[in-house]
């Protein structure tokens, strides 16, 4: 089940910051569920980085070691601001 984001606005980019303001409150609770059906959205979003980051955050004590690694190898250059 898809989120509705911007009702009154047609841009891309409003529709992103929408998208990332109805997920982050979750996802800083451990939850990725929200975002699952928003990926396609969310994932060319500038503040993509600091979503994962937020997940991992939450969950680092059960994280997957190897996905926590591909996103600092990924990342590793970008300053989040979680």
């Amino acid at each position: 089940m898809s989120l509705s984001f911007g009702a009154d606005s047609n841009d891309p980019l409003d529709l992103k910051r929408d998208a990332f303001r109805a997920v982050r409150a979750d996802v800083e609770r451990g939850n990725w569920q929200t975002v699952l059906p928003n990926e396609s959205i969310l994932q060319d979003y500038v503040l993509w980085p600091d979503l994962r980051a937020l997940y991992l955050k939450a969950n680092i004590a059960t994280a997957d070691r190897t996905e926590v690694n591909s996103f600092l190898d990924q990342y590793r250059h970008v300053k989040t601001g979680t």
